[in-house]
């Protein structure tokens, strides 16, 4: 998340007042960073009901922890921050609702957002199969015994009767061709695989 909205006027005096415990400060906070970041995250999470969601949590952290603000440098970056944090779980936990019920052979129930959501999680995702698919046989091996069977790296290099570091290896290797196989590509599904792609890190 790289936005550069217009400043707020007087920010730093709003957010005193708001660690004081001035409700129209926060007010007033609210509504300007809610209009430039909710757009934001409705992209990702092509959900309305999500984007409110997230925006609520961050700010009613923000209204809990107000006595903390006052520490903060830089409040447009404190605030993108926490709210890109809260896209990349609830993404994080979509992505598995959509593991669960695809190795169960179930479609995901229906959401009041539509099935829109689900259906670009499953591209998505497909589109990352698709570049394990390309990977060389060993570094799809490691690859799958990681991510698909939850393997350590140290039960993937005893099942596999190497070392350590080679499994290591592979992995990095592995994630930088898969990431050069989304940039070939690009587009805006592709993008959403790249999120999921970091998501799935270990």
């Amino acid at each position: 998340m790289n936005p550069s909205p217009p400043l707020l006027p007087n920010e730093k005096e709003l957010f005193e007042r708001m660690a004081r415990g001035d409700e129209s400060a926060f007010s007033v906070i609210f509504l300007h960073y809610t209009a430039r970041i909710q757009p934001f995250i409705f992209s990702l999470t092509r959900s309305e009901s999500a984007a409110e969601e997230i925006v609520q949590e961050v700010f009613l952290n923000i209204w809990l922890n107000r006595t903390k603000m006052t520490e903060v440098n830089n409040y447009q970056a404190y605030i993108y921050t926490a709210s890109n944090n809260r896209v990349y779980t609830w993404l994080k936990k979509r992505a598995r609702e959509l593991r669960l019920y695809a190795e169960a052979g179930a479609n995901l129930p229906e959401t009041e957002d539509g099935p829109e959501t689900a259906i670009d999680l499953k591209e998505s995702m497909a589109i990352i199969e698709q570049a394990v698919e390309d990977l060389p046989a060993q570094k799809k091996l490691i690859w799958r015994l990681s991510r698909r069977e939850g393997l350590s790296h140290d039960q993937i290099a005893e099942q596999l009767g190497i070392s350590k570091n080679t499994v290591k290896n592979h992995m990095v290797e592995a994630l930088r061709m898969v990431r050069e196989h989304l940039q070939e590509r690009g587009g805006g599904a592709f993008a959403l695989a790249g999120i999921l792609l970091q998501i799935y890190r270990k």
